[in-house]
């Protein structure tokens, strides 16, 4: 389990409150906070910035993409080059230990 700095800690709250920190760690744990402050994601630009958890860069983007489109089954004659894509779509988020930020 990661966490935060001292350093990381205050500024977090310096920038965004201590209710603010709180609500963010109830809401999308510690390992979330310390993946953003790692990747320099801006303090109040977290949580909009913030797109999940996933354990690969192609499941984040096969998950994306299903639920932001409604795509249901797809029949079995449709193919889709998921590196490809993956490569493309990634290259507006960044990642941490599982968290996906986009830039």
């Amino acid at each position: 389990m990661s966490d935060l700095t001292y350093t990381q800690t205050k500024g977090l709250i310096s920038q965004l409150g201590r209710d603010e920190v709180d609500s963010l760690v109830k809401q999308y744990g510690i390992e979330m906070l310390v993946a953003a402050c790692e990747l320099g994601i801006q303090a109040d630009s977290i949580e909009s910035s913030y797109h999940g958890f996933s354990v690969s860069d192609k499941e984040f983007v096969q998950d994306m993409l299903y639920d932001a489109n409604g795509l249901g089954e797809l029949p079995h004659y449709i193919c889709i080059d998921w590196d490809a894509t993956t490569d493309t779509i990634m290259t507006d988020y960044s990642e941490h230990d599982g968290h996906y930020f986009q830039a």
